[in-house]
């Protein structure tokens, strides 16, 4: 999921999210873990992933993919911890 919402859109979360409902009602937890699951671990990519950056640095004028090493071992690093 992290990797979904680092380098896609994050529109596939809307089918994952019933999905982690489902199972975790059959896990006899609260639904709001499995939605929690899911998110979670989107938005860590989605904040911290290299591809977020692109349209900000370039309304910025900054160059583009100027730090994208530093944000891929942040990613990494976050993603590491949502696990």
């Amino acid at each position: 999921m992290s990797t979904i919402g680092a380098f896609a859109a994050n529109n596939a979360l809307i089918t994952f999210v019933a999905l982690g409902a489902i199972i975790c009602k059959k896990l006899s937890l609260d639904p709001l873990v499995g939605v929690g699951i899911f998110f979670y671990c989107t938005f860590i990519g989605f904040c911290t992933g290299p591809m977020t950056a692109y349209i900000a640095q370039g309304i910025a004028g900054i160059p583009l993919y100027s730090v994208f090493a530093f944000r891929t071992i942040l990613w990494l690093f976050c993603t590491l911890i949502c696990l």
